[in-house]
């Protein structure tokens, strides 16, 4: 990637929004929390921190990637990130979504002259579908540029979320069966309509609240990554039932926080952004990410103009 030029968004509107919620935030003495604790172990890129404000001030600020479609830049600039408007298939459902390394953001800036995606991701369906156009067809729309914001947001007391509470929430999205109350209810998944909200997390479930068939979708998906606890032990709850399936999803969770250090939080527990970490320290995909449900949380403060080079020796696609 080759920075061409860098843009400074000067808002006022938007900059008094995120100043409110600045204030709010701090109100609530986040930096006394167990997932600050966490941060000053486990910091942001040194290179993304915002070092402006006192240190009885910290509300856990950083600077942080954002990628979208080109088309979108201004928009954003000029009103902000609204929550309403993403759509609810994002693997936190419908939030805003941030990374701590321009690479990962650099897959969600889809290309400026077919307005689809130019570097493979999941999203396979238009408008995210393959783009066709040659480097030489860019260059002629607009010169090869791309565009990616670089925006401050407040994390706040943000919810660590570890692979193992993602996978409870995704598998158990649909509707089911309360195994100790013996009824059928609903359950809200990261897609769903209370996750468009300040302060809203998913209904995590307790594994005692998840039926055998649950669990084991649980364990299927993430047996590989259960290395503390013993193949012979998962094969054995897997032929004993559920009470057994649960009990080895409540010891590989207490082993997991403990070996990663990941701060215990409640399932209720209210939070300001999800922070998805690394799969390094227990997280769920390959780089660290943030997801905000308020747009006011967020202020988008630069826009990078950028092309993306192919490293030396590398063919261009045909």
């Amino acid at each position: 990637m080759e920075l061409v030029k860098v843009e400074r968004n000067e808002n006022a509107f938007l900059w008094q929004r995120y100043a409110v919620r600045c204030a709010e935030v701090q109100a609530r003495a986040v930096a006394d929390g167990t997932a600050t604790a966490y941060l000053t172990e486990r910091p942001v890129k040194p290179a993304l921190r915002c070092d402006q404000r006192a240190p009885g001030d910290q509300i856990n600020e950083i600077y942080a990637f954002h990628g979208t479609g080109g088309e979108h830049v201004d928009s954003i600039c000029q009103r902000g990130f609204d929550g309403r408007i993403p759509k609810a298939d994002g693997d936190f459902g419908r939030g805003i979504y941030f990374a701590e390394h321009v690479s990962k953001s650099n897959q969600y800036v889809n290309c400026p002259r077919c307005r689809r995606g130019s570097i493979g991701t999941k999203h396979v369906d238009p408008p995210w579908g393959a783009c066709k156009c040659t480097a030489a067809q860019v260059e002629a729309h607009n010169g090869g540029v791309y565009k990616m914001l670089v925006c401050r947001v407040v994390l706040g007391n943000p919810r660590v979320v570890s692979l193992l509470e993602y996978m409870k929430v995704a598998v158990t999205e649909r509707d089911h069966t309360n195994v100790a109350a013996g009824i059928a209810e609903p359950r809200q998944g990261w897609g769903g309509p209370g996750t468009s909200g300040l302060n809203a997390v998913p209904d995590v479930p307790s594994p005692a609240d998840l039926s055998a068939a649950e669990l084991g979708e649980v364990l299927d998906a993430m047996e590989p990554a259960l290395s503390s606890i013993d193949e012979d032990d998962i094969d054995v709850a897997r032929a004993q039932g559920q009470a057994a399936l649960a009990a080895i999803l409540v010891r590989a969770e207490r082993e997991w926080r403990r070996r990663f250090r990941l701060p215990a939080q409640e399932g209720t527990e209210q939070c300001d952004v999800i922070m998805s970490e690394d799969r390094a320290v227990g997280g769920i995909f390959n780089l660290r990410e943030y997801v905000a449900y308020d747009g006011a949380l967020t202020y988008p403060e630069y826009v990078l103009h950028y092309k993306r080079v192919l490293p030396e020796g590398v063919p261009p696609p045909a």
